[in-house]
């Protein structure tokens, strides 16, 4: 097993561990009250990408701007009993076997791509910029001509407020790192879409990713 310790370098195992413990500390101290499963994927997805977001401002990261440019996607299934939640961000899936009386396989979607093949995903896209950017916010299927996945943590040239972008990004990776059109930041957010299902000891769970 890979162990966390043996991967990250020391400096970055600091910065890392210390965005954990503070989140943990932040847990705590709000903790009591109504507890929602989707409220808690989202809010942890959305606080390691705004930790990412002033790890790399404060450039506390060796090469940190290199990580305000590259972004992942993620899907997360968190099992309690019978209850199966799933928290995906951006193009990647998840998908319920189901065994059938007569022994044989039903695959079942427990989450969407978000992408512009996904046309509730795209109508949010649209629904949260001016009309005056419907043909500017994706174009030829990309987020804003670019980028495939309409969510992702990092990637924060699709986030940021522009005079950021040109602040720290474009002395750096140069004028086309800041897209064209970009007028109403942020673009791109790293909030999952969390579904819920019921488990039976027929089922079997498959994640999948691009490479």
């Amino acid at each position: 097993m890979l162990q966390v310790e043996t991967y990250l370098e020391s400096t970055e195992k600091e910065i890392h561990f210390e965005s954990l413990a503070m989140f943990a500390k932040d847990l705590l101290s709000s903790a009591g009250g109504h507890f929602s499963m989707q409220d808690a994927l989202q809010r942890a997805f959305l606080r390691l990408d705004n930790d990412v977001s002033r790890e790399v401002l404060e450039n506390k990261l060796p090469d940190s701007l290199v990580y305000a440019v590259t972004g992942s996607c993620a899907c997360v299934v968190h099992v309690d009993g019978t209850h199966l939640h799933v928290a995906s961000t951006g193009d990647c899936k998840a998908v319920l076997g189901v065994l059938c009386d007569d022994d044989s396989w039903r695959a079942t979607s427990l989450s969407f791509e978000h992408n512009a093949d996904n046309l509730s995903e795209l109508r949010r896209v649209l629904s949260e910029h001016p009309t005056s950017e419907g043909n500017t916010v994706v174009k030829q299927d990309r987020l804003l001509g670019n980028l495939a996945p309409f969510r992702a943590f990092g990637d924060f040239n699709y986030k940021w407020k522009e005079n950021v972008i040109r602040e720290k990004l474009v002395s750096v990776f140069g004028p086309l790192v800041l897209a064209g059109n970009y007028n109403t930041p942020p673009y791109l957010t790293a909030k999952p879409e969390v579904t819920h299902h019921h488990l039976t000891i027929l089922h079997l769970t498959l994640l999948q990713s691009q490479k």
